[in-house]
């Protein structure tokens, strides 16, 4: 995709149990059409597997830092998670 080779699906992580239900379950009723419309997308693009979609909680989300304001532990937490970075500093 765009020149760089994928080894398997992409995984998408969300912390709302319920979309992911929609996004995963075909049988899910979706009341909305704008609702419809975007999870039938979730849905061919899982059927097709090119995503793979699960649930991880809040807490563990490196998604936070871009979408929440947070203290500061908690976001060198979640910055050490998301780029593996250890709690040593790096000798010069």
């Amino acid at each position: 995709m765009f020149g760089i080779p994928l080894n398997g699906p992409t995984s998408v992580f969300c912390d709302n149990e319920s979309v992911v239900i929609n996004a995963t379950r075909c049988e899910s009723p979706l009341r909305r059409k704008h609702t419809s419309i975007a999870y039938h997308r979730c849905r061919e693009a899982q059927a097709a597997k090119y995503v793979q979609i699960g649930f991880q909680r809040g807490r563990n989300n490196p998604a936070d830092i871009l979408t929440k304001l947070l203290p500061g532990p908690r976001m060198r937490a979640l910055l050490r998670r998301l780029f593996y970075w250890s709690k040593e500093p790096v000798p010069a």
